[in-house]
């Protein structure tokens, strides 16, 4: 294995909670990516959110956001950083907790 090729996965990295709220609706999603671009949070949330219009636009997925992006367009979302918090499995879980707490309409597979 080439060190130079292949990154080890690790648990412990920083991970970023967003919030995607369309402003015309009030709807939210609620989401959850890894920390990158040198640490900087609203870089890694704004490519993050890219690769969600993108995929709503090219992709006929019928996931709650995918289709509010298409039915509203991009510019009727505003995207609210929530929290950066380390570790995979910590993040989870308060990803986790804020869906059962808020219960955001446009996260498709909700817990219960």
């Amino acid at each position: 294995m080439n060190s130079k090729n292949t990154r080890k996965r690790r648990s412990d990295r920083n991970h970023v909670i967003y919030v995607i709220r369309n402003n015309v609706t009030g709807q939210e999603y609620i989401g959850l990516t890894v920390l990158s671009f040198g640490g900087n949070a609203k870089r890694t949330v704004f490519r993050r959110v890219q690769k969600h219009v993108q995929r709503a636009k090219t992709e006929n997925k019928n996931w709650g956001l995918s289709r509010n992006i298409r039915k509203y367009g991009a510019e009727a979302f505003l995207v609210l950083l929530v929290d950066i918090v380390r570790g995979k499995a910590e993040a989870h879980k308060v990803e986790t907790a804020l869906i059962k707490e808020l219960q955001p309409a446009l996260n498709t597979f909700g817990v219960k």
